[in-house]
């Protein structure tokens, strides 16, 4: 009896224990200040991102960074400047030497830039004219983004005129149509 009573008094000790646990983590959580996560959308293939969602495509080589503390939706944080050399332009209108914004990384989809490296950058520009870039976009190492590569070198040398081929066909609703 002495045995039942004992385990029967650890077993409800212990629940006891979590379930008040599992509520001062959820207050916690209730009560804890806004912040942020990364939430990146679909990132389309190569030709999709390079024509409909970035306005600057290029290889670059990081030769500086710098921080820049700034405000996200009221909230103060560091953004991550980063001086990129231009080598290989595909799209868009991008100098020799550019400034390119991302976030500090974690939580705010930052990219991770190394100094000294090579890097194939999809940036969206701002509408003071800045680039910036995110782990949301295609912007990997050159060393990772061969399909890419082939595929913007590919459009890049081509002719500016071009031919299309098929047949056009005119459908039109009748509302007195019916099927027989």
């Amino acid at each position: 009896m002495l045995r039942i009573a004992l385990i029967q008094s650890c077993t409800t000790g212990w629940r006891g224990f979590f379930s008040r646990l599992v509520t001062l983590m959820a207050l916690g959580t209730l009560l804890s200040s806004s912040g942020f996560a990364c939430s990146c959308l679909r990132i389309g293939p190569a030709c999709e991102a390079a024509w409909l969602q970035a306005d600057a495509v290029f290889v670059g080589r990081v030769y500086w960074t710098d921080w820049r503390p700034t405000k996200d939706h009221g909230i103060s944080t560091v953004h991550r400047i980063v001086t990129v050399k231009t080598l290989e332009p595909f799209v868009g209108n991008v100098p020799g030497w550019v400034s390119v914004e991302t976030g500090s990384g974690g939580g705010d989809c930052g990219y991770e830039f190394g100094l000294g490296g090579k890097y194939l950058i999809y940036a969206h520009r701002e509408k003071d004219g800045s680039l910036t870039t995110s782990i949301c976009t295609r912007t990997q190492k050159v060393s990772d983004a061969a399909a890419d590569l082939a595929y913007l070198r590919t459009i890049k040398n081509l002719p500016d005129t071009g031919r299309l081929y098929g047949t056009v066909n005119q459908y039109t609703f009748d509302p007195k149509f019916s099927a027989r």
